[in-house]
Protein backbone atom coordinates (compact mmCIF):
# COMPACT_ATOMS: atom_id res chain seq x y z
CA UNK A 1 0.00 0.00 0.00
CA UNK A 2 2.83 2.62 1.14
CA UNK A 3 4.37 1.85 -2.40
CA UNK A 4 0.97 2.81 -4.44
CA UNK A 5 0.48 5.75 -2.38
CA UNK A 6 4.23 7.23 -3.22
CA UNK A 7 3.61 5.73 -6.49
CA UNK A 8 0.39 7.60 -6.97
CA UNK A 9 1.94 11.04 -5.57
CA UNK A 10 4.85 10.56 -7.57
CA UNK A 11 2.45 10.49 -10.79
CA UNK A 12 0.45 13.47 -9.83
CA UNK A 13 3.86 15.60 -9.41
CA UNK A 14 5.13 14.44 -12.75
CA UNK A 15 1.54 15.30 -14.12
CA UNK A 16 1.73 18.49 -12.51
CA UNK A 17 5.11 19.95 -13.71
CA UNK A 18 4.10 18.47 -17.56
CA UNK A 19 0.78 21.12 -16.67
CA UNK A 20 3.58 23.65 -15.83
CA UNK A 21 5.29 23.15 -18.90
CA UNK A 22 2.73 22.97 -21.15
CA UNK A 23 1.15 26.19 -19.67
CA UNK A 24 4.09 28.56 -20.44
CA UNK A 25 3.19 28.65 -23.51
CA UNK A 26 -0.08 30.25 -22.45
CA UNK A 27 0.58 34.14 -21.95
CA UNK A 28 3.53 33.61 -23.69
CA UNK A 29 7.33 32.12 -24.60
CA UNK A 30 9.31 31.59 -21.97
CA UNK A 31 8.86 34.70 -19.78
CA UNK A 32 8.25 36.81 -22.78
CA UNK A 33 4.41 37.49 -22.91
CA UNK A 34 2.45 37.69 -25.82
CA UNK A 35 2.05 40.91 -28.08
CA UNK A 36 4.94 42.58 -25.89
CA UNK A 37 6.98 45.42 -27.97
CA UNK A 38 10.46 44.18 -28.05
CA UNK A 39 11.25 47.05 -29.86
CA UNK A 40 12.38 49.06 -26.77
CA UNK A 41 14.29 46.29 -25.16
CA UNK A 42 18.38 46.61 -25.29
CA UNK A 43 18.44 42.88 -25.19
CA UNK A 44 16.52 42.16 -28.29
CA UNK A 45 18.41 43.61 -31.64
CA UNK A 46 16.43 43.94 -34.81
CA UNK A 47 17.70 41.94 -37.63
CA UNK A 48 14.99 42.53 -40.03
CA UNK A 49 11.78 44.57 -41.07
CA UNK A 50 8.99 44.11 -43.27
CA UNK A 51 6.51 46.54 -43.23
CA UNK A 52 4.76 45.81 -40.09
CA UNK A 53 7.01 42.27 -39.37
CA UNK A 54 10.14 42.81 -37.67
CA UNK A 55 12.92 39.67 -36.49
CA UNK A 56 14.55 40.20 -33.75
CA UNK A 57 17.42 38.28 -31.59
CA UNK A 58 18.52 37.83 -28.33
CA UNK A 59 22.54 36.64 -28.64
CA UNK A 60 23.11 36.05 -25.04
CA UNK A 61 19.92 33.73 -24.26
CA UNK A 62 20.26 29.62 -24.85
CA UNK A 63 16.40 28.46 -24.29
CA UNK A 64 15.52 24.79 -23.18
CA UNK A 65 12.73 23.20 -24.75
CA UNK A 66 12.43 19.13 -23.34
CA UNK A 67 15.93 18.35 -23.20
CA UNK A 68 17.05 20.15 -26.17
CA UNK A 69 18.88 23.51 -26.03
CA UNK A 70 17.71 25.56 -28.71
CA UNK A 71 19.40 28.81 -30.31
CA UNK A 72 19.88 31.50 -31.82
CA UNK A 73 15.92 31.67 -32.01
CA UNK A 74 14.18 34.84 -34.22
CA UNK A 75 11.59 36.02 -32.32
CA UNK A 76 8.94 37.92 -34.64
CA UNK A 77 6.67 40.85 -33.96
CA UNK A 78 3.34 42.60 -35.94
CA UNK A 79 2.60 45.86 -35.35
CA UNK A 80 5.43 45.84 -32.57
CA UNK A 81 3.79 42.32 -30.75
CA UNK A 82 5.51 39.86 -30.14
CA UNK A 83 3.28 36.51 -31.68
CA UNK A 84 6.23 33.82 -32.87
CA UNK A 85 9.33 32.28 -32.41
CA UNK A 86 11.46 30.34 -34.60
CA UNK A 87 14.33 28.08 -34.61
CA UNK A 88 16.55 26.21 -37.11
CA UNK A 89 18.33 22.81 -36.61
CA UNK A 90 20.04 19.66 -37.64
CA UNK A 91 17.18 17.05 -38.56
CA UNK A 92 18.78 14.89 -35.37
CA UNK A 93 16.79 16.85 -33.23
CA UNK A 94 13.46 16.16 -34.41
CA UNK A 95 12.81 13.12 -32.31
CA UNK A 96 13.43 14.22 -29.39
CA UNK A 97 11.38 17.91 -29.64
CA UNK A 98 8.45 15.78 -31.48
CA UNK A 99 8.52 13.38 -28.18
CA UNK A 100 8.57 16.39 -25.72
CA UNK A 101 5.87 17.77 -27.37
CA UNK A 102 3.97 14.71 -27.77
CA UNK A 103 4.41 14.17 -24.00
CA UNK A 104 3.67 17.70 -23.19
CA UNK A 105 0.77 18.60 -25.20
CA UNK A 106 -0.31 15.12 -26.26
CA UNK A 107 -0.34 13.91 -29.98
CA UNK A 108 -0.07 16.14 -32.59
CA UNK A 109 -3.00 18.06 -33.77
CA UNK A 110 -2.74 17.42 -37.50
CA UNK A 111 0.48 16.00 -39.41
CA UNK A 112 0.75 16.97 -43.08
CA UNK A 113 2.94 14.88 -45.43
CA UNK A 114 4.20 16.68 -48.14
CA UNK A 115 6.47 14.35 -49.85
CA UNK A 116 8.07 11.31 -48.06
CA UNK A 117 11.44 14.10 -47.15
CA UNK A 118 9.28 16.80 -45.74
CA UNK A 119 6.71 16.38 -42.70
CA UNK A 120 4.68 19.18 -40.88
CA UNK A 121 3.59 18.41 -37.44
CA UNK A 122 1.25 20.88 -35.20
CA UNK A 123 0.22 20.84 -31.81
CA UNK A 124 -2.16 23.86 -30.60
CA UNK A 125 -2.60 24.67 -27.18
CA UNK A 126 -4.90 27.70 -25.73
CA UNK A 127 -3.92 30.33 -28.19
CA UNK A 128 -0.76 29.21 -29.17
CA UNK A 129 0.75 26.92 -32.13
CA UNK A 130 3.65 25.15 -31.79
CA UNK A 131 5.08 23.63 -35.90
CA UNK A 132 7.88 21.75 -36.25
CA UNK A 133 9.19 21.35 -39.70
CA UNK A 134 11.31 18.65 -40.68
CA UNK A 135 12.99 18.42 -43.90
CA UNK A 136 15.30 15.66 -44.71
CA UNK A 137 16.34 16.71 -48.06
CA UNK A 138 18.30 19.91 -46.34
CA UNK A 139 19.01 17.94 -42.94
CA UNK A 140 17.41 20.92 -41.15
CA UNK A 141 14.02 20.83 -39.02
CA UNK A 142 12.38 24.79 -37.74
CA UNK A 143 10.42 24.70 -35.14
CA UNK A 144 7.94 27.39 -34.67
CA UNK A 145 5.91 28.66 -31.65
CA UNK A 146 2.93 31.04 -32.45
CA UNK A 147 0.68 33.47 -30.97
CA UNK A 148 -2.39 32.52 -33.15
CA UNK A 149 -4.62 35.54 -32.56
CA UNK A 150 -1.83 37.50 -33.77
CA UNK A 151 -0.16 35.10 -36.56
CA UNK A 152 -3.81 34.75 -38.35
CA UNK A 153 -3.61 38.65 -39.09
CA UNK A 154 -0.20 38.26 -40.88
CA UNK A 155 -1.39 35.31 -42.46
CA UNK A 156 -4.51 37.49 -44.05
CA UNK A 157 -2.09 40.41 -44.57
CA UNK A 158 0.61 37.95 -46.53
CA UNK A 159 -2.55 36.72 -48.10
CA UNK A 160 -3.95 40.09 -49.56
CA UNK A 161 -0.37 40.59 -50.57
CA UNK A 162 0.13 37.83 -52.69
CA UNK A 163 -3.47 38.52 -53.76
CA UNK A 164 -2.76 41.77 -54.66
CA UNK A 165 0.59 41.04 -56.76
CA UNK A 166 -1.28 38.30 -59.05
CA UNK A 167 -4.26 40.32 -59.28
CA UNK A 168 -1.59 43.07 -60.70
CA UNK A 169 -0.12 40.31 -62.91
CA UNK A 170 -3.74 39.25 -64.10
CA UNK A 171 -4.48 42.85 -65.54
CA UNK A 172 -0.77 42.99 -67.34
CA UNK A 173 -1.96 39.94 -69.49
CA UNK A 174 -5.39 40.95 -69.88
CA UNK A 175 -3.84 44.17 -71.41
CA UNK A 176 -1.04 42.49 -73.00
CA UNK A 177 -4.05 40.60 -74.92
CA UNK A 178 -6.53 43.50 -75.66
CA UNK A 179 -3.34 45.06 -77.56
Amino acid sequence: PKGRIAAGILIILVSSMSTLQAGDLKDGFMGIPWKTDLSGSADFVRIDQEGDISNFIKPSVIHTVGDVKIYPVVYSCFANQFFGVFFQNDVILYGRLRNHFNENYGSATTTRRINPNRTIHTWNHHDARIKLKLNRETGKIILSFYYTPLSVKVDEIRLEAYQNRTRRFLDRIDKDRAM
